[in-house]
């Protein structure tokens, strides 16, 4: 098993993302978002938690890119520095529709490919029982289905954090194995 360690060529789907993507850096053009309701009450720094096990896990959330003589390459260091803002829309007039607005902006900023994490969550409070869970994405690091399996996973870590459970482990091939093989 790899530790994240190294450099490795980008598969000839990511060159051709990370290609047309470098043609039009200031276009969102392979952002991915969703977002998913959370209704009860939670605790924010558990589900920040949630969250930081989740990229921890997955070595695809973590890839970095650098170029090496114009040739992209992609890493996977041990832990990006995972920002979860949260934002407070319940005084609003209408709160889900400021946090949609939220969510618009976020989903119509490019990523800078070499410069930050290529994922950005926010926590959205509609009111003291009901949040919404933002997630963007480039297209590098997820597809359409993933944002269902984040989820899924975030809530699995959520809950045994809450319980005091052991945390599940990740049942597949690491993706670092995927990228070496």
């Amino acid at each position: 098993m790899h530790k994240g360690k190294g450099l490795f060529p980008l598969s000839s789907v990511q060159r051709e993302i990370w290609f047309e993507q470098t043609l039009y850096p200031e276009t969102p053009l392979y952002n991915i978002a969703c977002y998913n309701r959370i209704c009860g009450k939670i605790d924010v720094e558990i589900f920040r938690q949630a969250v930081i096990l989740l990229v921890q896990e997955n070595e695809a959330l973590r890839l970095r890119l650098t170029e090496r003589d114009g040739v992209p390459l992609q890493s996977f260091p041990e832990m990006p520095l995972v920002d979860i803002p949260l934002i407070d829309c319940s005084k609003e007039a209408d709160p889900l529709q400021a946090a949609l607005a939220g969510m618009q902006e976020t989903i119509r900023r490019p990523f800078r490919l070499f410069d930050e994490p290529l994922f950005r969550y926010t926590l959205y409070k509609l009111a003291e029982d009901c949040h919404l869970w933002s997630q963007t994405c480039h297209h590098l690091i997820v597809d359409g289905w993933a944002g269902g399996v984040i989820m899924k996973q975030v809530a699995a870590f959520y809950n045994a954090l809450m319980r005091g459970d052991p945390l599940p482990v990740r049942p597949g091939v690491p993706y670092l194995d995927f990228v070496a093989a």
